[in-house]
């Protein structure tokens, strides 16, 4: 058993055992993410206790990642999302928001109406993105929204994605670079592009 798995295991309110559950929860497959949920509270319950806000924020997003792959539980994971960016905002952690938005807006792409929604929320991440300089970020945010935007607009889903992979060029990320490419292949096969 790994160490983060036994000191997640004690009683005891520290900010390592909060550390521990997070790391112990998002260590276990989809199958036990009942117990990762159970985990994940516990570790947002000590935080809090302890004042640990950008814990709280970053447990947050964890649990709201988890509880947006499950069926029916969307508006739990959009509440703890837009709770965790508050919180990264009052701490001022810039790249947590802009991970959480990113996160954020991939949820409400999948719902029905939310379009509008999920493309200010890629905007908001990408724009934070490019002023802290994350690079690696904006290019990955510009994927997941042209993907996002493809059925409505494909000519603007290749812009962003000639975007992503001209950023993952110029920084060497080969491995991403390659994704983008295959994106941009399929995007162009499924619209006749």
């Amino acid at each position: 058993m790994p160490l983060f798995e036994k000191v997640a295991e004690t009683d005891v309110k520290k900010r390592e055992v909060a550390i521990s559950l997070h790391l112990f929860a998002n260590s276990l497959p989809p199958r036990r993410s009942v117990d990762a949920e159970r985990k994940l509270w516990r570790a947002i319950e000590i935080a809090e206790a302890l004042g640990e806000r950008h814990g709280v924020a970053q447990y947050l997003h964890s649990l709201a990642n988890l509880l947006s792959k499950r069926d029916g539980r969307w508006d739990e994971a959009e509440k703890a999302y837009r709770e965790s960016i508050e919180m990264l905002q009052e701490v001022g952690d810039r790249f947590g928001e802009a991970q959480t938005l990113h996160s954020l807006a991939n949820l409400l792409s999948k719902q029905d109406g939310r379009c509008d929604e999920a493309e200010k929320a890629y905007h908001e991440s990408i724009e934070i993105g490019e002023k802290i300089r994350r690079d690696n970020h904006v290019a990955q945010t510009l994927r997941s929204y042209a993907l996002h935007i493809e059925r409505r607009d494909p000519k603007q889903a290749l812009e962003l994605l000639t975007r992503s992979l001209e950023i993952n060029e110029r920084r060497g990320n080969r491995r991403f670079a390659n994704l983008v490419r295959q994106t941009i292949g399929q995007v162009r096969k499924r619209n006749g592009l």
